[in-house]
């Protein structure tokens, strides 16, 4: 609802954003009090509200704001380095993470001082990082700031709070965020590729390999730096990892599968370009290893390769109708079909998975299809079917 001319007046007053400012600043000075976080997650929301009215920006960077939330973000950075020191994550960002949570809307949540019950000191970090990042991007909708914000120090802070928190939907869409800004201006291309922003855009792609909004988002960044043109190379690679590729040898299917999912990723980037013969080629030469990939990994049950192949199947025909007929009518698609329909239907069987969903993801988008409805298993037996709900896309 609009709020009157009074509230609005009063949300403004440059008092109450020095006075929320200020005290941030003093709560985390003692930031190991789980009692002063919430504290300063809680006033960071406030100050988050108030950076969404356009009028308060100036006053925001007035007092600060454009070195302080940069430090805020650094500040949530070494702390979560501390706690993954503690608690090793052993999920390997170059891989698909085949436990990928579902899709949520990317709205930072708002934690209270007062209701500290159940709630943990990292998700307190996650509150304050998510909080500052959306700041930043509000502060530098006002041309006047983005010298001071978009600079070096910050694209690395940012691209860290990417690597440090890839699960974390709301932190995901912020970082990807600001760094289309900073994408946006060709002097800052270099240092986002300089300090590996690529790796980590794609580790967070990886980390959320159904999750179409967030990956068409990062495809969007990927291409503002130019990593579009990396497709060649990696289809190269792939073509030679299929080659030495064995089920039961991870140091061939490993490999294969971070390559896999690294053209699934590039594959994000729609390019709407008629494709030239040679490309038209090296893509035949692509599904033909990618046929023999399937084979061999639906008889090893290798489903790591197998949602790699499916990402890069259900990926590939948004590059251009040429490349999504080469994809309906290759062996690779066909084997696809194979596998999730007649092979190994309990891939399919379970609608929350990652892996049903890639699959039914790869056989929906090559065939024009729209995926309304997959239904739960009939029964938990050794028969069992799954129902899929499809309609023709207009």
């Amino acid at each position: 609802d609009r709020a009157s001319p009074e509230i609005t007046s009063k949300l403004g007053d440059p008092r109450l954003i020095k006075n929320l400012i200020r005290e941030i600043k003093q709560a985390l000075k003692n930031d190991e009090n789980p009692a002063e976080l919430a504290l300063a997650a809680e006033n960071l929301q406030c100050l988050n509200t108030l950076a969404g009215i356009r009028q308060n920006i100036p006053k925001i960077a007035n007092e600060g704001g454009n070195e302080f939330i940069p430090s805020v973000v650094k500040k949530m950075n070494r702390k979560a380095e501390l706690q993954h020191g503690l608690e090793q994550d052993e999920r390997d960002p170059t891989k698909l993470n085949l436990n990928a949570p579902q899709p949520v809307r990317p709205k930072v949540g708002i934690i209270s001082a007062n209701k500290l019950q159940g709630v943990t000191e990292p998700e307190l970090q996650e509150a304050i990082e998510a909080n500052s990042l959306e700041i930043l991007n509000q502060l530098i909708q006002e041309p006047s700031n983005t010298p001071e914000i978009l600079t070096e120090p910050t694209i690395k802070d940012v691209i860290e709070a990417l690597k440090n928190y890839p699960l974390s939907q709301p932190i995901v869409h912020q970082c990807l965020d600001f760094l289309s800004s900073a994408a946006a201006k060709p002097e800052l291309k270099d240092t986002i590729i300089k300090n590996k922003g690529v790796d980590a855009i794609m580790g967070v792609m990886n980390a959320h390999p159904t999750n179409e909004p967030l990956r068409k988002k990062a495809g969007e960044v990927l291409k503002s730096i130019g990593q579009a043109n990396a497709i060649d190379e990696v289809k190269k690679q792939i073509q030679d990892l299929a080659k030495k590729y064995d089920p039961a040898n991870k140091e061939t299917s490993e490999p294969l599968q971070t390559a896999l999912a690294q053209l699934g990723n590039l594959y994000a980037i729609p390019q709407g370009e008629i494709p030239s013969e040679k490309v038209t080629q090296d893509n035949q030469k692509l599904l033909d290893g990618l046929e023999d990939v399937l084979k061999k990994a639906g008889k090893g049950n290798d489903k790591e390769t197998i949602a790699g192949v499916a990402l890069v199947l259900s990926n590939m025909p948004k590059q251009s109708e040429p490349h999504k007929k080469q994809v309906q009518e290759s062996e690779a698609l066909a084997e696809l079909q194979k596998i999730a329909l007649i092979d190994q239907p309990d891939l399919l069987a379970d609608s929350q998975s990652c892996v049903s969903n890639l699959l039914g993801n790869a056989l929906v988008n090559a065939v024009g299809l729209s995926l309304i409805h997959i239904s739960e298993p009939t029964r938990l037996l050794s028969i069992s079917y799954a129902v899929f709900c499809l309609k023709k896309k207009k």
